[in-house]
């Protein structure tokens, strides 16, 4: 080797030598060494009703130690609704998330990115969001004179406390062969009139919500009292209401004795399901005697003897 190339190459070393070593302690570790892969599995929830919390909860370790990473940050993607966590120091990620997409299967997505010393990992399953339980109540009258226009209403609920999107359900009426409907309001309530174009008599009042994209159908059954109207009786509706007894004695539905009764009929029983069953009996068997103390002015004297303790009694206890 000639001193010229000795030279030459002494002068490189001499200068790329230390432009390396610097280089080398100037590159971070996540560039000096091979990253570390990772693995990561979905241990939460499968599946959950529309407008309900499930949890949501994954596992971060190291692919080939199996040591749990802590303070690493999991994204869970289920359709268009993401939420994060943290991992613990078992390398477990957990947290919540409100179902609040169209019910169906979706791909649910737990997913590590990476950092500078990981590599990221990420896990895929099988996630159904279910429609939601409804419960119905009938919350109207439950009877009313016959050609007489009344206001019928229900509330749908969620059976549990996680309560969705509740308004502009169809509510469905059936009152015998009569049948109206109504939507519901952003608290569930819906309401509607319907003229009691029917004989006298005991109807099933079926309330009904047939369900949607979202939650499950849910009906409820009543029994419905259509009361005779008897113009003889000296009115019906809300005066003699089918045939008072006391509007027939008295022959008016304004007398002060009558209005005390009617009061305490509408203030009182009507407002408890026993004072209902006993108004329901009354004027399911009342219009045939009523009628025929109309028609007699001796039994008219009489009932309304009869009558005065009973009225008496309640002005005492009920109206003072």
């Amino acid at each position: 080797m000639s001193k010229k190339h000795f030279f030459l190459i002494f002068f490189g070393l001499t200068i790329l030598l230390p432009l390396v070593i610097y280089s080398y302690f100037l590159t971070p570790p996540s560039v000096q060494e091979a990253r570390i892969n990772t693995s990561i599995q979905y241990q939460g929830a499968t599946e959950g009703q529309y407008s309900d919390y499930v949890t949501l909860s994954g596992q971060l370790t190291e692919q080939e130690s199996g040591n749990a990473l802590s303070g690493k940050t999991i994204k869970f993607v289920l359709g268009t609704q993401e939420v994060s966590a943290t991992t613990n120091s078992q390398g477990i990620a957990q947290t919540t998330m409100k179902l609040s997409q169209n019910p169906g299967n979706y791909n649910l997505l737990t997913i590590f990115e990476g950092d500078d010393i990981y590599y990221g990992s990420s896990d895929t399953i099988q996630f159904q969001i279910k429609k939601e339980d409804t419960s119905i109540s009938y919350t109207g009258p439950l009877s009313g004179t016959e050609d007489s226009t009344i206001t019928l209403s229900a509330t749908l609920s969620e059976i549990d406390d996680e309560v969705g999107n509740l308004s502009g359900k169809n509510i469905k009426f059936k009152l015998g062969p009569l049948q109206t409907s109504a939507t519901t309001n952003s608290s569930g309530k819906a309401s509607t009139t319907l003229r009691l174009d029917v004989s006298p008599g005991t109807y099933t009042l079926k309330t009904e919500f047939l369900g949607d994209g979202y939650y499950l159908s849910s009906n409820a059954s009543r029994n419905f009292t259509v009361k005779e109207k008897c113009g003889h009786c000296g009115g019906g509706g809300g005066g003699g209401g089918g045939c008072f007894i006391a509007t027939a004695a008295y022959g008016s539905p304004l007398e002060q004795d009558v209005v005390i009764l009617r009061k305490f009929r509408d203030e009182y029983l009507e407002k408890t399901p026993v004072g209902r069953g006993l108004v329901d009996l009354y004027y399911k068997y009342s219009p045939p005697v009523a009628k025929r103390i109309a028609q007699n002015s001796f039994l008219k004297k009489t009932t309304r003897i009869a009558l005065k303790p009973a009225i008496q009694i309640v002005k005492k206890k009920f109206f003072k």
